[in-house]
């Protein structure tokens, strides 16, 4: 029986090249940041690149490239000779976005599984190029000092919008692999990766709207092993 070769440290390449140009003017009046506010955003995101790198492992690639468009932005050539996925950390100032960052990916390995298999190097959709903005003017650019708790707060972001890019992500369900079968979920839906969590009840959590929760066989068995919970129904899902 020929045994699968070990798997190696996730790389991720982080492109901040946008960091280093001339601050803009704030969009639409609003604040400008500075460039120690966006140094503090991107430390927060070198954090995340080590969690990830740290605890996750793949079947490395030889090189990635950055296609011609990425999500809502034009990256330009590059090719990465020693990474496993590409992550372009962009950022704007606009009091008008209600958000404070966003996090997508834009490009996956090729290809098509086997049926009854997936690939033999679990490749196969795997992303492989993403992008997260940080709307500064949301995140750091009200606060009068750069703390540790905002620190904190600001990796918490990363950390999640990474994930989004990692395959967290609803228009990725249907990539998700069934493992009785090996292929692509039939049906991403409710029955197989996800479903809507009840509303929480009570006095302590009245006010908590419902939820999706992530009912894959794996994740649905890990929750219950970590929460020592055998009736949990699934783990919660962040929009």
């Amino acid at each position: 029986m020929l045994l699968s070769p070990p798997r190696s440290k996730f790389r991720i390449y982080l492109d901040s090249t946008l960091f280093n140009d001339p601050i803009p003017a704030g969009q639409n009046g609003a604040a400008t940041t500075t460039t120690a506010n966006l140094n503090f955003i991107l430390k927060s995101m070198q954090v995340t690149q080590e969690f990830y790198q740290n605890r996750l492992q793949v079947y490395q690639t030889a090189s990635i490239t950055a296609p011609a468009t990425c999500v809502d932005f034009s990256p330009g050539a590059l090719t990465v000779a020693t990474a496993d996925i590409i992550i372009f950390v962009r950022y704007n100032t606009d009091a008008s976005l209600s958000y404070g960052a966003t996090g997508k990916s834009c490009q996956y390995f090729p290809g098509t599984a086997t049926v009854g298999s997936p690939d033999a190097t679990l490749q196969v959709g795997r992303p492989t190029v993403g992008r997260i903005i940080f709307n500064t003017y949301q995140l750091v650019d009200q606060e009068s000092s750069l703390t540790n708790r905002l620190f904190q707060s600001l990796t918490s972001t990363a950390l999640h919008e990474t994930m989004h890019i990692l395959g967290f992500d609803s228009t990725l369900f249907s990539t998700y692999l069934d493992p009785a079968t090996g292929a692509p979920y039939i049906d991403p839906g409710t029955s197989n990766v996800y479903t809507s969590g009840p509303k929480v009840t009570g006095t302590v959590n009245a006010n908590r709207p419902a939820t999706s929760l992530l009912v894959t066989p794996y994740v649905l068995a890990w929750a219950k092993s970590f929460f020592n919970c055998p009736t949990a129904v699934g783990m919660p899902l962040e929009n």
